[in-house]
């Protein structure tokens, strides 16, 4: 956390311009065939940032590296989701070790995707999410 924060205040010290652009480049090289369709609402999103996009305390800073001892311990037996995007640009683990302690995880890869699965294919996105949920809610 004391690391992000230094980030968080370099950050406002910062050419905030040049750091949306240097983010929305290596945001659209991730991208799937949607690249150029998504261009322009991601410029406007990256636009509107202010310090919390760039750098917000994720679980994974706030919970600690101890996050991933307690799931392990703990297993607990709640759905969860994980949706990646492969495309050439964007990598992503075939069998996150997160799932080893999430029994009732499940990923799901969307082809043609890179970081953003929601606005370059967002049908089959909220497809996936929404068989997960009835998955879940219907067993």
């Amino acid at each position: 956390a004391v690391k992000r924060d230094l980030k968080i205040a370099r950050y406002q010290e910062s050419d905030k311009e040049k750091y949306r652009q240097k983010r929305l480049n290596e945001i659209l090289k991730t991208a799937g065939s949607q690249r150029e369709k998504i261009r322009e609402p991601l410029t406007e999103m990256i636009r509107a940032w202010d310090v919390w996009q760039p750098f917000h305390k994720e679980a994974r800073v706030i919970g600690g590296l101890d996050t991933g001892e307690v799931l392990k311990e703990k297993q607990p037996r709640i759905p969860v989701l994980i949706v990646e995007g492969k495309s050439k640009g964007n990598s992503y683990s075939v069998s996150p070790e997160i799932l080893n302690y999430l029994p009732l995880g499940k990923m799901i890869v969307l082809d043609d995707c890179g970081k953003l699965l929601n606005m370059e294919q967002p049908e089959r996105f909220n497809q996936a999410v929404f068989d997960f949920i009835h998955s879940v809610s219907h067993p």
